[in-house]
């Protein structure tokens, strides 16, 4: 079932774009341990396409991947804040991105190339979406260590898909902040968090 997120309330909203963050984060812990992950091809494509075709705010349905489909990376979520997941390595990949986005926010010097790539961006291919990470989001003055098995991430393919996961984590982050989301809330506001989440979960299901 098709879900009008254009029609939820600004703070369900908020919970999507908080769900579609941890995906990407998931799905970057994955890639680099190896493993294949509980995230489909169509979840990943739509992510991508997030971060660099589709990059209207107010077009809710285009702009994230279909609700349902983030159900699974709602329940993980769920169980990180609640200290229930010892996968920790997601939480702080979570809250850096989230750092990478207060920090693009300042930073009109890198803000607007972004934007002038993306622009110009007609693919969801992870190579064109790294080569803007690259030039773009990591000389914020922070990167984010990945960590995980050395000769999976010395793959030039795998490298390419992380560093696209995280630019499109970085895009669900600052949507996320201007619904309101802020670092601090995952740290000292979680059972907001995790009963906005828990509503999410309630509308999906």
């Amino acid at each position: 079932m098709r879900h009008d997120l254009s029609s939820w309330p600004r703070t369900l909203q908020g919970g999507i774009a908080l769900a579609a963050l941890f995906s990407a984060a998931q799905r970057v812990h994955e890639i680099a341990n190896g493993r294949s992950g509980r995230i489909s091809d169509e979840a990943l494509d739509k992510m991508l396409r997030a971060a660099s075709i589709e990059r209207q705010p107010d077009d809710w349905n285009a702009l994230l991947p279909e609700p349902a489909l983030l159900l699974a990376p709602l329940e993980r979520a769920v169980e990180l804040l609640r200290g229930r997941n010892p996968e920790r390595q997601i939480l702080m990949y979570v809250l850096q991105l989230i750092m990478l986005a207060e920090r693009l926010q300042q930073q009109h010097a890198i803000r607007t190339p972004l934007e002038t790539l993306l622009d110009r961006c007609d693919s969801a291919a992870p190579e064109a979406l790294a080569d803007i990470y690259q030039a773009t989001i990591s000389k914020l003055g922070h990167r984010i260590q990945v960590t995980g098995h050395p000769q999976t991430l010395n793959d030039p393919a795998v490298a390419a898909q992380i560093r696209a996961l995280l630019l499109a984590g970085v895009r669900f982050a600052w949507l996320w902040r201007s619904l309101g989301g802020r670092r601090r809330h995952l740290v000292l506001g979680r059972r907001r968090i995790i009963n906005t989440l828990a509503s999410v979960q309630g509308q999906l299901q």
